[in-house]
């Protein structure tokens, strides 16, 4: 005996118990309880993002999103915000088992603390299924990183100031 079985779109996400019986009149010969669990048609991986940004620059976030339907495409939305305000949303569509790299650029304000909470939110409608917290620390363009001057200094002689500054913009 063989079958194939096939969840429908609107089946409910969870652990499910299949029963199969072989049963002749009330003589039961294989009773067989299965636990199958149904989960989202579609799913992200490898979610990369930078944890330091220099001030004034956008965030680079990227993921591959990935359509499990062999016979539907899928449209969802990606949400960032930054702690409860909406800094991006974006609509996405995937065709049948496409899988699909994607990348955002997120403006962020900066804040007093340089450290700003990121939720992102992938959703149908008002449904959400997946959230991700991560954070991201804003960075001043320039580090002085030391300094030194020497505290006793001979007559006649040159003093040095030394002052070491990381640059830490992409672009110099």
């Amino acid at each position: 005996v063989s079958f194939n079985l096939a969840t429908t779109l609107g089946a409910t996400i969870g652990n499910h118990t299949l029963s199969i019986n072989f049963k002749n009149g009330t003589i039961t010969y294989l009773e067989i309880i299965i636990i199958i669990e149904i989960g989202n048609s579609f799913d992200y991986t490898n979610l990369i993002y930078e944890r330091f940004i220099v001030s004034g620059e956008s965030a680079f976030v990227s993921m591959n999103l990935i359509n499990f339907l062999p016979d539907n495409t899928q449209t969802f939305n990606v949400s960032f915000f930054e702690d409860d305000s909406l800094i991006l949303k974006e609509e996405t569509l995937l065709i049948e088992k496409e899988i699909k790299n994607v990348y955002y650029n997120l403006n962020l304000t900066d804040t007093e603390t340089h450290l700003v909470n990121i939720t992102m939110e992938i959703s149908k409608g008002s449904t959400v299924f997946y959230t991700k917290q991560f954070y991201v620390e804003i960075i001043q363009k320039f580090e002085i990183l030391s300094v030194f001057f020497p505290e006793i200094i001979s007559q006649g002689a040159a003093a040095q100031f030394i002052m070491m500054i990381q640059n830490n913009q992409e672009q110099s």
